[in-house]
């Protein structure tokens, strides 16, 4: 063969495999796009609530933390009267994970630290009105002087309305303890809970709304779906699944005003 014929075959093959090549390297590209996770957010309010009591002769800090039983039966009534349905921490983590669909007006209702009151007081309104709601335990709070026992707790989750979560096991804020102790009030919680409602606990709640980096790859190397948080909003996101937002309720809040105020965030 002539060297002027190799270079002609040579130049006509290049021209050939070229576009093969291109199109290779398309489809691999398009492979690598199908796999990268897709971000969703969708608009769910999350209302955190603490005492349901009476708040007479309470300091400054109390009253913030609290809402009268009067005031909280007429909040969930509210609720209801606006079309509002109750969703679980799961619910939320299959749509942002997988797409699931919710419905027209989703809440989630969340109490913190596990008060026994939370039991007395807002659980017949929630089985009145058939409400779902999260309740974030602190295992090592139960059988304090007003906190849940262990036997509420447990009667809570067999009403079928309630989903038990973690709220850290002494209630620290988890930013600034050293990473050995860091792992021990995660991990332990979420053990104490399961050895005592005999299923997964899955949903975790930051203590004082305190979380960074570290505390977040904490919480997901422990098997937790979900993280809440106390940062302002309902705009969820897949992205942020460990740092979802929350909107506090207190006495005198319109619950319908305070979510369509918090739509925007």
């Amino acid at each position: 063969m002539t060297t002027a014929r190799f270079r002609t075959l040579f130049l006509v093959s290049t021209l050939v495999l070229l576009p093969l090549g291109a199109k290779a390297d398309t489809a691999s590209w398009t492979l690598n796009l199908q796999a990268t996770p897709t971000k969703r957010t969708v608009v769910v309010p999350v209302l955190m609530y603490h005492y349901v009591r009476p708040l007479y002769g309470l300091d400054v800090t109390g009253t913030r933390l609290s809402v009268s039983p009067k005031r909280f039966a007429a909040q969930m009534d509210e609720l209801v009267a606006k079309g509002y349905q109750t969703i679980t921490p799961a619910e939320l983590d299959a749509a942002l994970t997988k797409g699931a669909g919710l419905p027209s007006k989703p809440i989630l209702l969340t109490f913190d630290d596990g008060y026994y009151c939370q039991y007395t007081e807002a659980l017949p309104v929630l089985q009145r009105l058939n409400l779902q709601a999260t309740f974030f335990i602190v295992p090592a709070f139960m059988s304090r002087r007003d906190y849940m026992y262990p036997k509420t707790i447990q009667a809570l989750d067999a009403t079928g309305l309630a989903t038990i979560a973690a709220h850290s096991e002494h209630h620290l804020d988890l930013r600034y303890l050293p990473l050995k102790k860091l792992r021990a009030e995660i991990q332990t919680s979420k053990a104490d809970l399961e050895k005592l409602t005999n299923h997964q606990i899955l949903d975790f709640a930051y203590p004082f709304g305190g979380f960074n980096k570290t505390v977040e790859r904490e919480i997901q190397a422990a098997g937790f779906r979900t993280a809440f948080s106390t940062l302002y909003g309902s705009r969820q996101s897949s992205s942020t699944i460990f740092e979802l937002r929350r909107i506090r309720v207190m006495n005198g809040s319109s619950v319908d005003l305070l979510v369509r105020n918090a739509s925007k965030r």
